[in-house]
């Protein structure tokens, strides 16, 4: 709609009239009910007031801002495929150091003045590598620092060098060094707490009776350090948006700033141009009262803080909420208890609760349907897959983390068929569906009926564990955190993995390793060193590279400063490295890389045995791409004739879009596609892949699924043809199997019931692609091996739930 409103009368009477907004069922949270609407899009428009009855004519304070002057839409991204209606009030406008408006375009102030030869408080590139190297990466031991520079110092006599020009003395000028890096430098300060409550009758626990330290460092510099990263300056969203599809108007999620709660706060925010949505308890004078902010691109901007949503896992948000252990956190509190956000402006610790799918989702409800009868062998029988880990022992642990039950979530469903009720299998099937929906990167209106459905199943299918008396009752509240996933979606925007694994992974950054490189005696203040020098060396490094300090390496900067000529380095154009094998148990990522380049085929060249005919059938498609016939119909004379060298590849690397799984910038990630006979020194592997059959039909109505037997490449009329030798499987039904949600496929055979194999050419591999055997009710035997169940079972089902993007495409 493009038509725009001065008053409120106005604006409720179209609404109501042209736009009615019907509301979604009503949640167990009344609070929050009110943000489950979709926003309606703003359009560009010329202004067109409505006649009111008079009544209330400059009456705007029931409006918001953002409704009384909309912002207009603005298409985002490639194509016109999108766009957005931005906050009109928040900008994220740059202002200069004394809060002033700078004119639309100005260029920012450069970072500083400093001269790109400056390297303080290290005397050149060389010396910062070096600190960097010791102290970051390889986290030497101070004893052996010492050691490796009395080698360099030695070496330098040897070679009738003045020995002084060694760059660090020993272990302590390194850390001297490092401590008087000026960027980064936030203090840590320290306060000690004791209880002073009363004391039970029946004498004091010890934690009653002693002192702790509380170290921390000051909020307010932290958070303006930062805001000033020049790495987070295309990192961060300045102004609130509502996004919608050009073609459909529907509303989409994505990125914090495009829930409803980051736009709603802005409505009650001062005139500002970024809000830093963070929990810094003494920022609070701040929270009220702007303040001017350098930001990592330069300009200054006026900034006002603000608590932001809490992730936590439920312990924790029963402390938060200030609630009964059993109670939902987003409502109810008990009345003599006060939550830390009451006396902060625009918080609700009720309404911060934001979603965290470790402890909610995988750790919560996953868990009521784990089978302990169950055959761990077939557990043990699932193939191979890139990024998959695999579970040779089974379920049997001694305890689960949060990384072994989202692995055991992705092929438990094939083995718990035939071993539990129907039920059982559509309610784990359910709960996989909504873990893997509400990881989308982008979920719209269409994906939030998809949540809902999802939830409703699995509310309808659990019922078979109270019915079999296995449960009693279902007052499990991280299960029913679940309800509540729709609204917060719609305030904080799609999820897309973010939970309290991420900052729990920190641990091992932040506490593990400081504290085994101290001395473990009184190791606290060590590690807090520890922490700040890594800190400087970032802050320092980051700096280096916005100045454009570290192009290239030591080697060529310090030859320039010599103004010598580099050697030019090999060219190794047409090279090959041999491959390499894998030592047994590595992990099962080195299939997997993050990358932000094309992809490439990686393997070893040599003569191969490939079958003569089926070379030549190829041939024949490739030439001929428009003869229908089947090529058992075609002459053995029109065949072309090959007699050219062909070049066998133990691998190919499939590159495509999938952020919401394990990706690099943009979202896109490589895996590796192995067919060689000899993996990791125990046994042959031959992955299998979707193949595009149908360009013009989107996900498994449009692709098969194949069996790699043999990369390779061939060249014919001097253009180089990358090819695949394929065992093809065919697919059972024309939909997913109903209880588990998977397509089923089975291995194709040809008219003389031979296994149907073929040569593709390589770009019509879409991915690759993991089966799963449909193992029925009959005992596996532990003789069997999971890299031998591909040639042994004659019906598999696909895999979707291997990870994200293939439950995309194979739903």
């Amino acid at each position: 709609c493009n038509r725009w409103f001065k008053n409120k009368s106005g604006y409720t009477q179209h609404t109501n009239a042209v736009h009615p907004v019907l509301s979604a069922a009503p949640l167990h949270t009344p609070e929050l009910s009110q943000f489950n609407r979709s926003p309606l899009p703003i359009f560009n428009g010329d202004f067109d007031p409505v006649q009111s009855d008079g009544a209330g004519e400059e009456d705007l304070s029931g409006i918001p801002r953002s409704a009384q002057s909309p912002a207009p839409a603005e298409f985002f991204g490639a194509g016109d495929r999108l766009y957005r209606n931005y906050h009109p009030s928040l900008t994220g406008r740059p202002c200069d150091p004394e809060g002033n408006f700078l004119l639309p375009g100005a260029l920012p102030l450069p970072l500083s003045e400093k001269s790109t030869d400056d390297w303080t408080p290290y005397r050149d590139h060389l010396e910062f590598e070096l600190a960097d190297y010791i102290f970051t990466k390889n986290q030497t031991p101070a004893a052996q620092i010492d050691h490796l520079l009395d080698l360099w110092a030695a070496s330098l006599i040897r070679a009738s060098a003045d020995s002084s020009q060694v760059l660090f003395t020993d272990h302590h000028d390194v850390y001297r060094t490092i401590d008087n890096t000026p960027l980064g430098d936030v203090k840590w300060q320290s306060f000690s707490v004791k209880y002073t409550g009363d004391i039970p009758d029946e004498g004091p626990t010890p934690w009653m009776t002693e002192s702790c330290d509380v170290w921390f460092r000051d909020p307010h510099q932290v958070v303006r350090n930062m805001l000033a990263n020049p790495d987070y300056a295309a990192e961060v969203d300045l102004r609130p948006y509502r996004e919608f599809a050009t073609e459909t108007d529907e509303c989409q999620w994505q990125d914090f700033m495009s829930g409803d709660w980051a736009w709603t706060s802005s409505d009650s925010s001062p005139t500002v141009s970024f809000i830093a949505l963070i929990i810094l308890q003494n920022l609070k004078p701040r929270m009220t009262k702007p303040e001017v902010v350098r930001f990592g691109d330069g300009h200054y901007r006026r900034v006002i803080y603000g608590l932001g949503p809490y992730i936590a896992d439920y312990e924790e948000q029963v402390l938060l909420a200030c609630i009964v252990r059993s109670w939902c956190a987003n409502m109810g509190l008990l009345p003599q208890l006060v939550p830390f956000t009451n006396d902060y402006p625009r918080a609700d610790i009720h309404e911060l609760i934001a979603p965290d799918l470790l402890h909610q989702i995988i750790k919560g409800p996953s868990k009521i349907t784990w089978s302990p009868g169950l055959k761990n062998t077939l557990i043990a029988a699932a193939p191979a897959f890139s990024g998959l880990r695999r579970f040779p022992q089974g379920h049997n642990f001694k305890q689960w983390t949060g990384d072994d039950s989202k692995a055991l979530m992705k092929v438990y469903l094939p083995a718990l068929e035939g071993y539990v009720p129907t039920d059982i299998i559509r309610t784990f099937r359910a709960l996989l569906k909504f873990c893997y929906l509400v990881r989308r990167n982008i979920i719209t209106e269409t994906s939030l009926k998809e949540i809902d459905d999802a939830v409703a199943r699995f509310h309808q299918y659990r019922e078979i564990f109270k019915d079999s008396d296995v449960v009693s009752t279902f007052s499990l509240p991280r299960q029913h955190s679940i309800k509540h996933y729709n609204t917060l979606i719609r305030l904080f925007g799609a999820p897309n993995g973010l939970c309290s694994s991420i900052t729990e992974s920190k641990y091992i950054k932040a506490v593990k390793e400081p504290w085994r490189r101290s001395s473990h005696y009184k190791a606290l203040g060590q590690m807090l060193v520890t922490n700040q020098c890594l800190d400087k060396l970032t802050a320092s490094r980051q700096d280096f590279y916005a100045h454009g300090m570290l192009n290239g390496t030591c080697l060529t900067s310090v030859l320039a400063t010599l103004n010598t000529q580099a050697p030019r380095e090999h060219d190794d154009t047409g090279q090959h490295e041999p491959p390499v094998s894998s030592p047994p148990g590595e992990d099962e990522n080195e299939d997997i890389d993050i990358i932000d380049d094309p992809t490439s085929v990686l393997a070893h060249v040599e003569l191969a045995k490939t079958p003569p005919d089926l070379v030549r059938w190829f041939l024949f498609e490739q030439s001929n791409p428009d003869d229908i016939r089947d090529p058992t119909e075609v002459p053995l004379l029109e065949f072309p004739h090959y007699r050219g060298r062909i070049s066998v590849f133990n691998s190919a690397s499939s590159t495509f879009h999938a952020p919401s799984d394990l990706s690099g910038i943009g979202g896109m990630k490589r895996e590796h596609i192995r067919a060689c006979p000899l993996w990791r020194n125990e046994c042959a592997r031959n992955d299998c892949v979707f193949v595009i059959t149908d360009s013009n039909t989107h996900r498994m109505q449009g692709m098969d699924v194949a069996r790699i037997m043999a990369f390779f490449s061939l060249r014919q009329h001097g253009r180089r043809i990358p090819c695949a030798v394929v065992c093809w499987f065919n697919r059972v039904g024309n939909t997913p199997d109903p209880d588990t949600g998977m397509w089923m496929v089975k291995p194709a055979f040809s008219a003389q019931n031979a296994p149907h194999f073929a040569i593709i050419h390589i770009d019509t591999i879409f991915r690759a692609a993991h089966l799963l055997p449909v193992f029925g009710t009959i005992p596996l035997s532990p003789s069997i091996k999971f890299h031998q169940v591909l040639d042994i079972f004659k019906l598999f089902y696909v895999n979707k739930f291997a990870d994200h993007h293939a439950f995309e495409i194979a739903s």
